[in-house]
């Protein structure tokens, strides 16, 4: 059941790589199919791609939080089962 995921994969590595690539029979003159996504936008303004930074920079400010609350949370658990270990031994 892999090949047709295999077989999309590779259709749409050709139509982002190749958009140049000969339509076939069953596609619109332009190129596109049912369900196909245009590879080929228009660019981006610069306020749309600043618009796009700041959601990144977001996204990725949230996720180091997320991420040092779960390290801190890690540390803590280490530390009991270090002091449990310690009590064990005496």
């Amino acid at each position: 059941m892999r090949i047709p995921a295999a077989l999309c994969a590779i259709h749409n590595f050709i139509r982002i790589h190749n958009p140049d690539e000969e339509p076939l029979p069953n596609d619109d003159p332009d190129g596109m199919v049912d369900g196909d996504v245009d590879y080929n936008p228009e660019p981006l303004d610069d306020e749309g791609m600043e618009g796009d930074r700041a959601l990144r920079d977001q996204i990725a400010e949230h996720m180091w939080r997320d991420y040092m609350v779960i390290r801190q949370e890690h540390r803590m658990d280490a530390e009991e089962v270090l002091d449990e270990y310690s009590e064990s031994d005496m």
